[in-house]
């Protein structure tokens, strides 16, 4: 396969992600979860010192802040219909995460977009993509540590090799300075 046909296959894997996205927003999820139920409450009805919760340090305060940044503009909103948008626009990002991850393994664009399209139309990414909870933020979060690794490794490797011809010629300038002063007698 060309380099070519792999990228005339983005505007498949955008409009896939998109599709997702309209399906996660179009059809939230009614069979909330405890937890879920819990964040709305505190959003809705406690200040943002309150919103340490043990289990989830950053989530919570983290999404006060920004759901009283998008409540100042449209008062309407319910915090579990900002939570349910939320989780959304992260499953959405967790599917590209999943296509750009599995075709760095396979090394395969094709591969990425199939999985990435299969895995966003599982049971779990259907559910909690479109309910209040934080899963979706824990898989997008994996996904991108997962990215990071492969990229640091391929950094890594870069250097190592970079490093090991910095070695090799500080190996020879010093065997040849060693054989010039005949610190090397058999």
């Amino acid at each position: 396969m060309t380099k070519h046909s792999n990228k005339s296959l983005t505007p498949i894997a955008l409009l896939s992600v998109f599709i997702l996205l309209a399906v996660y927003i179009l059809f939230p999820s009614k069979m909330h979860f405890a937890d879920g139920l819990y964040f709305s409450y505190h959003l809705e009805n406690f200040p943002i010192s309150h919103s340490w919760h043990p289990h989830h340090l950053l989530w919570l305060p983290l999404m006060h802040v920004i759901y009283d940044a998008i409540h100042g503009l449209a008062s309407s909103l319910r915090a579990m219909t900002f939570f349910q948008y939320s989780n959304a626009i992260l499953g959405a990002g967790t599917v590209v995460l999943m296509i750009k991850f599995i075709s760095q393994i396979t090394k395969n664009r094709i591969a990425g977009i199939i999985t990435g399209i299969f895995f966003g139309f599982t049971w779990g990414m259907l559910h909690y993509s479109s309910d209040a909870n934080i899963y979706i933020l824990i898989l997008f979060l994996m996904l991108l540590v997962a990215l990071l690794i492969g990229t640091v490794a391929k950094v890594a490797k870069y250097v190592d090799s970079v490093n090991l011809m910095k070695y090799n010629w500080v190996l020879r300038d010093l065997n040849c300075h060693a054989e010039k002063h005949n610190v090397l007698k058999a």
